[in-house]
């Protein structure tokens, strides 16, 4: 239909689809946008119904015929995506419906032309047989049969045996679009909402005005995992001729994926008390993939954990990466965790850090004290035994749970007499044992009782083979005189020397 005058209607759209698997975050304002090549896009529906011409730069595209509906498809998903644009509608001698499909998903295999799985959003405006001005929102699922006009399910939207019409929201009639006209539109598309506006023309929508605001929660069921799918995005025309689509652009939201995902473990341990684990790397991507910037922080560890570095913040583009990291320091044996909470403008990602406290485990049978009996100032010497064990039962490598003995030192005011000669510095294996033998040696020492302190330095709480825990033996023991000396006292000096007279 002919016009002497082309002016123009015009409609900016914003897609954000939030990434299943994460915390939901408010909307946010997308980042740079990247021109759509409208080159790559597709014609869906009877080739007949639609004649979508595509200036030779893919910046815009004008379809020209009055027909069944049919659809210019992306061959992409748009999915955490904003796409903006415009649109008119070039004649006033029609009335019907333009719009727009989202999470696409035709054609569909059992019927390649007329069937369809799609959101679409239609706007007729004025009233015909069984069809009022405004707008409809409805998640479509079938096949149609394909005529050009009122007898067609989609003019009604009208289930039956071959298709189904799920309302998103009721019908907002009140007011079509006006001829020659420019107009605004918004459209958020997430996983759990939808919610449109506009504003142009004169009227209702001379203002901005939410036409929708739909949320998953009323449509449980509805929808595979009960969220808004994700699919190709496109133009809709139905009965509508001369209608251009101008300048449009995509830019994704960002998506937060961190690695391990959320409600994962980031394992640190086992480690060796006194020690500290190997770093341990929170990846954090964005996910997205055009013209986006992920904005966020990560909690700081606290107690036996300790990280993130080398900073908390990040701001990556779309598709880049950044590593956190966190280590484990146990004080004690046993498991720890801790939660860690990343936090962005594409979504919150909940993170445990978790570790496993380990050491050797020093015993010995001594009770805490040893006595080494009764010796006399002439020999011979006594000894006794110390058995030391390593009691860890963890089943891990020396590195982690190895007893190293490393030193026996004596100590004490008489701890001249007392030694271990036989010690040598010695790991021992979980369950290992090692025999200390500790000797007292009278010879030359006064009588009477005689103490000391024994020592033993391990890597108990330490790295192998650092000094750590020392662990302490008290050592006691007689000195008496030699037999000859005890003769001698017994029947006192005196009467010894008379008889060495005697025998003269």
């Amino acid at each position: 239909m002919s016009r002497s005058e082309i002016r123009g209607c015009v409609v900016v759209f914003s897609i954000i689809i939030v990434c299943v698997g994460v915390l939901l975050t408010p909307c946010r304002a997308v980042d740079a946008a990247t021109p759509v090549n409208l080159n790559t896009w597709t014609q869906e529906g009877a080739s007949g119904a639609g004649n979508w011409t595509v200036v030779p730069d893919g910046t815009s595209v004008f379809q020209s015929t009055n027909g069944a509906p049919t659809m210019f498809v992306s061959p992409n998903e748009f999915i955490n995506t904003s796409v903006s644009g415009s649109f008119r509608v070039e004649t006033t001698g029609d009335d019907d419906f333009i719009g727009f499909v989202f999470g696409y998903q035709a054609p569909l295999g059992a019927d390649p032309v007329n069937g369809v799985d799609m959101i679409l959003l239609d706007w007729k405006q004025l009233y015909q047989t069984n069809a009022d001005p405004g707008f409809r929102l409805a998640k479509v699922m079938g096949t149609h049969n394909g005529t050009s006009g009122t007898g067609n399910q989609i003019w009604p939207h009208s289930s039956d045996a071959n298709i189904t019409f799920t309302s998103l929201g009721a019908p907002l009639v009140n007011a079509g679009w006006q001829d020659n006209q420019t107009y605004a539109f918004d459209l958020v598309y997430q996983q759990t909402n939808i919610e449109i506006h506009i504003q142009g023309g004169t009227g209702v929508y001379a203002t901005k005005q939410k036409v929708f605001d739909v949320d998953i929660n009323d449509h449980l069921g509805v929808f595979a995992g009960d969220v808004f799918p994700s699919g190709r995005f496109g133009f809709y025309n139905f009965s509508q001729e001369k209608v251009r689509y101008i300048s449009f652009t995509q830019a994704d939201d960002p998506i937060l994926q961190t690695t391990p995902a959320t409600g994962q473990t980031l394992d640190l341990g086992p480690v060796r008390v006194g020690t500290s684990s190997a770093p341990g790397d929170l990846t954090i991507t964005n996910a997205a993939s055009v013209g986006s910037t992920l904005t966020g922080t990560v909690a700081s560890a606290s107690g036996e954990f300790a990280g993130p570095t080398p900073d908390a913040a990040f701001s990556l583009a779309e598709g880049a990466d950044s590593v956190k990291q966190f280590v484990y320091t146990p004080t004690a044996m046993g498991a720890d965790t801790q939660d860690v909470l990343v936090t962005s403008d594409g979504g919150n990602s909940l993170i445990t850090l978790a570790g496993k406290g380990v050491r050797p485990v020093y015993g010995d049978d001594s009770g805490g004290s040893l006595d080494l009996g009764i010796v006399d100032s002439a020999g011979p010497v006594g000894e006794a035994f110390i058995e030391l064990t390593n009691l860890a039962k963890d089943g891990l490598g020396d590195a982690l749970t190895g007893l190293t003995i490393l030193s026996a030192v004596i100590t004490g005011p008489d701890a001249a007499l007392f030694s271990t000669p036989d010690f040598i510095p010695e790991i021992l294996s979980e369950g290992d044992t090692l025999l200390v033998k500790v000797r007292l040696d009278g010879a030359g020492a006064l009588d009477g009782i005689k103490n000391a302190l024994l020592t033993f330095t391990t890597d108990q709480g330490q790295t192998l083979g650092v000094s750590g825990e020392t662990f302490d033996v008290s050592l006691t023991g007689e000195v008496v005189p030699e037999p000859t000396t005890l003769i001698m006292l017994a029947f006192g000096v005196p009467a010894l020397l008379k008889a060495k007279r005697r025998f003269r």
